[in-house]
């Protein structure tokens, strides 16, 4: 069994807290995570994993996305704020794993097809952390790793 083979729960990613590794189609390999942010928003919770820097206040204006450094890496989580434990599935009334370039309207995200994120702590208004596995069709992309995320209050979904 190589690396690869093995699930975000059997990977040993080092010592750092969030760490994500794998493809974002024409975005690239998957560049080192600088922020992780979480938000609770109209029965959602949601995680920003981010390539720049990311802070509460740019979270705050609506269509912050459009804000951030073009080419930036953005993965985003979306689940049910009632479902943000344990292992959720990527389906319709699921887990969403979505990324998409900073300096671009959302409406160029792309949504995983397939996958599962594990929540191993949730705290609503406190942190998230947890893994993600999650593959895109009809891209040559995939995440796989560990996130740990901090609350934003009066944040908005990208």
């Amino acid at each position: 069994m190589t690396a690869c083979d093995r699930s975000p729960d059997q990977q040993d990613y080092g010592d750092t807290e969030t760490l994500l590794m794998g493809e974002l189609g024409d975005l690239g390999e998957i560049e080192p995570t600088v922020a992780s942010i979480m938000i609770e928003n109209s029965g959602e919770t949601l995680v920003y994993l981010s390539s720049v820097s990311l802070t509460c206040a740019q979270l705050m204006v609506s269509r912050w996305l459009g804000d951030v450094a073009v080419g930036a890496q953005i993965i985003e989580i979306v689940v049910p704020s009632t479902r943000a434990s344990g292992t959720v599935a990527v389906e319709e009334g699921g887990a969403e794993v979505n990324y998409a370039a900073g300096g671009k309207s959302s409406a160029y995200e792309v949504a995983a097809t397939d996958g599962h994120v594990t929540f191993t702590q949730s705290e609503p208004g406190v942190k998230v952390v947890g893994t993600v596995e999650a593959s895109y069709a009809g891209a040559d992309a995939e995440v796989r790793g560990r996130f740990y995320a901090t609350f934003c209050p009066g944040g908005q979904g990208y």
